[in-house]
């Protein structure tokens, strides 16, 4: 193929801004579009083997998502959020049946001075102030809930277009790589978050593959860049686009100049992976994620061919599909579209489609884009932001698969999973494992995982796992949802009280399910459910003397002392005895009344955005009234205590990259009297520079810092600990502070 520009791809990624305004349609139209009914697995962090994504239990994967563009643009937030809700952007995408987000951004999205804009405070006032950084946690953490899964494109350097190179006179290789390890440690632990796309459409003059030269050399730069990454979170695959024209030892100059390059779309060239394979430090983590467009885009020779479309397949087997083929590694076409408008257009897209293949086992894909205001292919939205373009529509729908979360991809049910039968239920358990094992804690923190042992499909909102536990003393008792698999967002929790305890139980944390969660087929499981309980003054909990509790317990394993119920009745386990009361002439037993804080609002879902949640609740102690009815916590001011010479501050620095580092904070009370409301102060001698925490509020002015407590953290009971953690920048050192002082009185370290 000739090389020139006409032969490589460069489009305007996005029509004017007003012109989408113009168009923007004020009555919400409906959208009913049935989703496909194959599913993916999908459980966990992803790792690959040979041509095959897999989940954690070895199920196979398939990506089949699209792209929703502008974080990588001047606007610095998602387009089309001038037009509607983002939450109800992504529900849509996900009942369309995707089920993967590529996310494309610049690195100027993280400068101070990049200010989000085009975002309506109508439509979505949870975004108004935040920063670019700030609307992308959002958009995971509402993935996550949903059940979508994120990849992170960085797209450009700046936000003005793209670039042929990873770097740029203004931000440098080093730039570059500390923003991944930056991304990388904020979402670590996360696996909404699946993996780092590196940088988009590598392209001649410039770039080349295998030509040695580190300066233009993608593969050998993928390379620093992927294990700078997999360094810091070692669970995120690794996606790698390919160059555009590749020769000799990585000669990009074709024929028609002198050389011996064979070029195709920019990112889309992989023929040199062969020879020159990416080498990554954490095996099984590398996926290829080429490149693929039509004419809309650019015209090629290809097309013009007089045996097209049979001519295609054997393009892309050697620019791409020998990977997959020869099970080297696994193949993603990160982007491909088209507007459709042409008949060869047309063709390819029905031959693009059917190469890829259906099934867990085919190629996967993430379709550009969703935005209708891309230049040269348009969106699978239509300019009003909301309705269906179906033509294009239509030819993807077929090889979608919806990520099925609760059931491993090889389970095989007798009958559809969507309608459970109305027999007995059997073959339903609970395995458990000790999320904190320690005798005494103020948290406690079973782990749970239902399965189902059964032949039929089980309903989810049917079910009721009890776990049983002591409270130690009068006061309420707060639950809460930290992680599911599943999403927190389809788990409730609640506490219950007996009238009449039981031996090593007066109370229990019941778990349910929404109809949010969906059914539970035969062979599957619901993953990972982590529970919280905490009392609401943050007082002591002994966990020896709970009924359901067992230290030993810290892998997954099948536990009695849960008990299941279906529909109210008891399925699985053992349920304590219940005490016995004596009664006698001269006096009566009576219950005593347990009280339960309500919780003013639901707590954040601790994967959400890969740092810790925080709860907003009020730490103000529930009363038990007269009647033995649960009290609500009301919310009061806080009015911090002095703590005297009881504390000690543990910190400690858990990531640190070039520029960058995570700190992790705990205070302890070491006196002998309740701490109620806290500020933390402290001076930083290296110019280090806080850029974001959770379970606190943290101002700096200068070199001096404070972190007031989140509120349901202000209180700490002799003893007793509160943590929080930060994400900050720094130059040349990273000192630890040398001394700290809470509500004004110095700590210990």
């Amino acid at each position: 193929m000739a090389y020139s520009s006409s032969a490589q791809k460069k489009r305007s990624r996005a029509l004017p801004i007003l012109s989408a305004l113009v168009l923007i349609v004020l009555l919400l139209p409906s959208f009913i579009v049935q989703p496909p009914t194959a599913n993916a697995a999908g459980v966990g962090f992803w790792h690959t083997s040979g041509s095959q994504i897999l989940d954690s239990q070895n199920q196979p994967v398939r990506i089949t998502g699209i792209n929703w563009f502008g974080l990588e643009t001047p606007n610095y937030a998602l387009h089309g959020l001038w037009a509607r809700n983002y939450r109800d952007v992504l529900d849509q995408i996900k009942s369309l049946g995707f089920n993967t987000l590529r996310l494309p951004y610049s690195n100027q999205l993280f400068d101070a001075s990049s200010t989000p804009n085009s975002v309506d405070a109508v439509q979505n006032p949870e975004l108004q102030g935040l920063s670019g950084l700030q609307i992308m946690d959002k958009v995971i953490e509402y993935s996550g809930k949903i059940g979508l899964r994120i990849l992170l494109d960085r797209h450009r350097p700046d936000s003005g277009g793209q670039s042929s190179l990873w770097y740029t006179s203004k931000y440098s290789e080093a730039r570059w790589i500390s923003d991944w390890e930056m991304l990388a440690a904020r979402y670590q632990g996360n696996p909404t978050v699946i993996g780092a796309d590196l940088h988009n459409e590598p392209h001649a003059p410039e770039a080349c593959w295998g030509c040695g030269d580190t300066t233009r050399d993608w593969r050998l730069a993928a390379e620093r860049a992927g294990n700078a990454i997999l360094d810091v979170n070692p669970n995120w695959l690794i996606f790698v686009e390919g160059v555009s024209c590749f020769g000799v030892n990585g000669d990009v100059q074709p024929p028609v100049y002198g050389g011996t390059a064979d070029c195709n779309w920019w990112g889309g060239n992989l023929q040199g992976a062969k020879d020159y394979p990416v080498r990554l430090n954490v095996p099984n983590r590398l996926v290829y994620a080429p490149h693929e467009y039509a004419t809309s885009v650019a015209s090629q020779s290809w097309f013009s061919d007089p045996t097209y479309p049979a001519n295609m397949p054997a393009i892309w087997d050697k620019n791409w599909g020998y990977l997959h083929k020869q099970n080297i590694a696994p193949v993603m076409i990160g982007e491909f579209g088209s507007r459709l408008t042409a008949e060869v257009d047309q063709i390819w897209l029905t031959e693009l489609m059917k190469y890829m293949g259906k099934g867990t086992g085919g190629i996967g894909f993430t379709y550009w884009s969703l935005n209708p205001n891309s230049g040269d292919t348009g969106g699978i939205l239509s300019d009003d932001w909301t309705s269906v373009d179906t033509v294009k529509y239509n030819y993807l729908k077929d090889y979608l698969l919806p990520l099925d979360l609760a059931v491993p991809a090889t389970a095989t049910p007798t009958q559809d999973p969507n309608q459970p039968t109305a027999q007995p239920v059997s073959g339903l358990k609970v395995q458990y494992k000790a999320g904190e094992a320690s005798a005494t804690t103020s948290q406690v923190k079973p782990h749970i995982k239902l399965i189902n042992g059964g032949t039929t499909a089980v309903n989810l909102s049917d079910l009721t796992v009890r776990y049983w536990y002591t409270t130690d003393g009068a006061a309420g008792q707060s639950t809460f949802c930290d992680y599911a698999l599943i999403t927190c967002a389809a788990v409730t929790t609640k506490f219950t009280s007996m009238a009449t305890p039981a031996d090593a139980a007066n109370g229990y944390l019941e778990v349910g399910f929404t109809s949010a969660a969906g059914t539970l087929r035969s062979g599957g499981d619901t993953g990972d459910i982590q529970l919280r309980v905490v009392r609401s003054d943050w007082g002591a909990l002994t966990q020896t003397n709970d009924y359901s509790f067992d230290a030993t317990k810290t892998a997954y394993a099948d536990w009695n002392r849960l008990t299941v119920y279906y529909k109210g009745s008891l399925i699985y386990g053992v349920e304590p005895t219940v005490a016995a009361v004596t009664v006698t002439p001269t006096a009566t037993r009576t219950a005593t009344a347990i009280a339960t804080a309500t919780r003013t609002a639901t707590p954040a879902t601790a994967t959400a955005t890969g740092i810790p949640a925080t709860a907003t609740r009020t730490p103000t102690p529930a009363t038990a009234t007269a009647t033995g009815i649960p009290a609500t916590a009301t919310p009061t001011a806080v009015v911090p205590t002095s703590v005297g010479a009881g504390c000690q501050v543990t910190y400690s620095i858990t990531n640190q990259w070039n520029t960058g580092f995570q700190a992790d904070v705990t205070i302890k009370n070491t006196s002998t009297s309740a701490i109620s409301g806290w500020t933390l102060a402290w001076s930083f001698a290296n110019g280090q520079a806080v850029s974001n925490a959770w379970n606190a509020t943290v101002t700096q002015t200068g070199a001096s810092v404070s972190a007031k407590d989140g509120g349901w953290n202000g209180s700490i009971a002799p003893g007793g600990t509160a943590s929080f953690g930060f994400q900050g920048s720094y130059s040349g050192s990273n000192a630890k502070p040398a001394s700290f002082t809470l509500n004004g009185v110095a700590c210990t370290q």
